[in-house]
């Protein structure tokens, strides 16, 4: 239907008919047999590497275990590493908020403050 409604009837039409007449024609010598024999090789690895899994089932239920203790301990996970509970991170207090100083220089103060602080001059 996407061929058709592409407006690719005709070249799939000359297509088809190509592939056929390559078929009629074909005499099965030496060197195309090689030629089928390797690409049938190839699709079946292609199609086999696709089977085989990535990780073991064990890595993967771990992997899942983890991802499920750490939702738990409302901590979220780290792709490719192992959540633990000590992993929480460390708080610092939050600095008292200085009185405003008297006159319109308080908010550039508190400014330059925290700039210094993180270092920039």
């Amino acid at each position: 239907m996407a061929i058709y409604l592409a407006g690719l009837g005709s070249a799939a039409e000359g297509a088809a008919r190509s592939l056929y007449a390559w078929w009629n024609g074909l005499q099965f010598t030496p060197i195309q047999w090689v030629g089928l024999v390797l690409g049938g090789i190839g699709a079946l690895l292609l199609v086999g590497s696709r089977l085989i899994p990535s990780e073991s089932a064990k890595d993967r239920r771990a992997a899942a275990k983890a991802e499920k203790q750490a939702a738990s301990n409302g901590h979220p996970a780290s792709p490719g590493l192992p959540a633990t509970s000590t992993s929480a991170p460390a708080s610092r207090p939050a600095p008292a908020a200085a009185p405003p100083a008297a006159g319109g220089e308080s908010e550039f103060d508190e400014i330059s403050e925290l700039l210094r602080k993180r270092g920039i001059n």
